[in-house]
Order: C-alpha cells, then structure tokens, then sequence
C-alpha cells in the first residue's frame, strides 16, 4: 500500500471505530485480527497496541527512531523546523491538550 493508501485505511479504520461499537471494541481487544479483517497487511509477528484517547487522557506516541540520521536531519529537529510525522497523533485532540507545543510546517 501507499501512504496515501495507509492514510485513507487508518481514516476509514477510525470512523468506523467512532460509529460502530462492536467493532470499536474488537479493535481495542484484539487489533491485528481486526486490521487484517479490514484489509491492512502487517509482518508476521508484529504487535500492535490499540489505545484510546478519553477527555482526560492523551496518548503521546515516540515513533521509532530512524536508524540513521543525517546531521541535516538532527539539525532541523533541534532548530523546531523538522517534520513531525503525525500517523499516531490526532492533531485535533493535540491542539486542545499541547497547544502551541506541535508545530507541523509539512502538513503531515
């Protein structure tokens, strides 16, 4: 799949998490069985984590850090103009609980 395959399952994976119950809750109990069922390929093996987040509880997600960095790479991390990938974060939920805090000049 593309990214902008992924992107468009991870959208679909959501609102019918947030319209259907059932599903919501197969989801959270079991997601590698449900994401396969909707037709997302995962490597054999891998765990996969489902959490929600409620009005008082945001989940703040690491991403993997990339084997190797270039110096360019760091340098824009550390000057705030580097590119935050947001695939785990809601930039809805973010702006109300970080504010200001993520800057995102990719639209990513």
């Amino acid at each position: 799949m593309t990214n902008d395959e992924l992107e468009r399952k991870r959208i679909e994976i959501i609102s019918k998490a947030w319209t259907d119950d059932s599903f919501k809750e197969k989801l959270l109990s079991d997601p590698v069985a449900t994401l396969k069922a909707e037709g997302v390929e995962l490597p054999a093996g891998l765990q996969v984590r489902m959490v929600e987040n409620t009005e008082n509880v945001f989940h703040f997600v690491l991403p993997l850090m990339p084997k190797e960095l270039t110096n360019e790479d760091l340098d824009q991390v550390a000057g705030g103009v580097g590119r935050l990938h947001t695939s785990s974060i809601q930039m809805s939920d973010a702006a109300g609980v970080l504010g200001g805090l993520i800057h995102n000049n990719n639209g990513c």
